[in-house]
């Protein structure tokens, strides 16, 4: 059962416990798959005119795993035009999914829904069959209707989404160490906001120095570490040119250096484009 790992016999299986030497996600991996739970019948019926559970099933569910429900179920009807169904339901009567043909003879209807639980647990599903008139089962020994629960592994989502949400309205930055806006009556002054877990900037600023503070984001909107962008605007000299920034752990933002070819500080640059995530 492997050193430090301990684990409990469920339905016949030893799944390792989570949090005794195995993470969850490997404990997930490890766990039993495949079938947990199987039931067959040889009902052989006729004149049936009502929902009719033909296989009722109990397995021990676990939270974070996916099960496949499975029904082969052989209907059939003398009516003309009549449409047959087999169905797979909890059991209290919920539809999970449904097959139906058109036929006066024989079907084989196979249903198959998945279910992801939330908690874990024993949990009970229902094979049934019904018509739109009068049918019949129409099972054997050879071919028997069958009902399965398969554990077909676990549910992992690469990612978790962003948080949904409007976001928070701009805030204008306080500038500092000579850094100013420019043409604020024409471009947009220096801002920020939060959408969903990102931070957005925007502005045209300059006439401020190298490696000081062109304003300092507050706690909430700070990147964990150092993100370097690429802003353009224009030297000392008038070329238009490219210039390193720089968004600290401690919120600060500031210009590092030039591209070639231009000199700085730059009398103009834009923040706009600067975003990063905080989670």
């Amino acid at each position: 059962m492997g050193a430090g790992v301990l684990k409990a016999k469920v339905g016949g299986q030893w799944v390792p416990i989570i949090g005794s030497g195995m993470s969850a996600e490997v404990a997930r991996w490890n766990s039993a798959w495949g079938v947990v739970a199987k039931g067959t019948s040889t009902s052989n019926a006729g004149g049936l005119s009502a929902d009719t559970t033909i296989i009722s099933v109990t397995a021990t569910l676990v939270a974070g795993r996916r099960y496949r429900l499975a029904g082969t179920l052989q209907v059939g009807s003398s009516t003309a035009n009549a449409i047959q169904f087999a169905k797979i339901t909890d059991n209290a009567l919920t539809q999970l999914s449904v097959d139906n043909e058109i036929s006066t003879t024989v079907n084989t209807l196979e249903p198959v829904a998945y279910v992801e639980p939330v908690v874990s647990g024993l949990v009970t599903y229902l094979l049934r069959a019904s018509s739109t008139q009068t049918f019949a089962l129409n099972g054997a020994s050879f071919q028997p209707h069958v009902f399965t629960v398969e554990d077909v592994g676990p549910v992992i989502y690469n990612a978790a989404p962003a948080p949904i949400g409007t976001p928070t309205a701009w805030t204008n930055a306080t500038l500092q160490n000579s850094w100013v806006n420019v043409s604020s009556s024409t471009f947009t002054s220096a801002r920020y906001r939060l959408n969903g877990d990102r931070v957005e900037v925007e502005g045209l600023v300059g006439g401020g120095a190298y490696s000081v503070a062109i304003f300092t984001l507050p706690a909430g909107y700070r990147p964990s570490k150092n993100f370097v962008f690429t802003c353009f605007g224009s030297g000392a000299n008038g070329a238009v040119g490219a210039f390193r920034v720089d968004v600290q752990p401690d919120g600060t933002v500031l210009v590092q250096a030039a591209a070639a070819g231009t000199t700085g500080p730059p009398s103009y640059m834009t923040l706009t484009g600067i975003q990063f995530s905080i989670t």
